[in-house]
């Protein structure tokens, strides 16, 4: 799973980041500047050595990437998941002490991918993960969260939904004493929430103006 997520942010990030002009061309070429040995890793073994053929495999990469049209990108983006794909093993995961085949082996990406896809994802954590924009939006997102479970906690019985609220009275009874034990259902509340539901939560507790008990959560 960790893999797949590995493969999945890094490379569909990057499709969304290039669709909504967060990466461009210029971007690219600079990153890559130096770095085009990468590509080999998606060419047969045969033609990893011509040093002509690595370069017109980068400048294929990046044409359709770029492209005007945005299925040519979904096209490049499908071939660099399938090269991902193709090129995962099975091996020891290293703990000693472990028994359960689950545990004992895990799925890794041969080095030349795995070295491709990192520096994608490198791009794509200093372009737009760590841009001013998103790292705005995850502040406030933050800020939600941990206001919405202070909220909650300091008046549980008041302002949850009836449904967390039985739950928390009945964790309540069999727990008396154990507040971590409480706290996991406000938490699990919170967790069970999409990004809008969070926001009209918010909204509908510390916004004035906004909520009225006509309105459906």
């Amino acid at each position: 799973m960790e893999l797949a997520d590995d493969i999945s942010y890094g490379l569909h990030d990057l499709e969304d980041a290039i669709s909504l002009g967060l990466i461009t061309r210029e971007m690219w070429q600079r990153h890559f500047d130096g770095k085009i040995d990468l590509f080999k890793s998606l060419l047969d073994e045969a033609e990893k050595s011509d040093e002509k053929t690595i370069q017109d495999k980068a400048k294929e990469v990046e044409e359709l990437l770029f492209s005007q049209a945005s299925y040519q990108r979904k096209r490049q983006i499908g071939r660099l998941v399938h090269s991902c794909i193709t090129h995962i093993f099975i091996d020891t995961s290293g703990i000693k002490e472990a028994k359960e085949p689950l545990i004992k082996f895990n799925a890794f990406l041969h080095k030349p991918q795995l070295e491709l896809l990192k520096h994608i994802a490198d791009l794509v954590m200093k372009k737009v993960i760590l841009s001013a924009n998103v790292q705005q939006l995850e502040f406030k997102g933050q800020k939600i969260i941990i206001e919405l479970f202070q909220a909650l906690s300091a008046d549980p019985l008041r302002l949850l939904p009836d449904s967390h609220k039985e739950r928390y009275q009945k964790t309540a009874e069999a727990y008396p004493d154990n507040e971590a034990k409480l706290k996991r259902v406000i938490c699990d509340f919170i967790a069970g929430m999409t990004d809008e539901y969070a926001a009209r939560f918010y909204e509908r507790i510390f916004q004035p103006h906004k909520g009225s008990v006509f309105d459906r959560m």
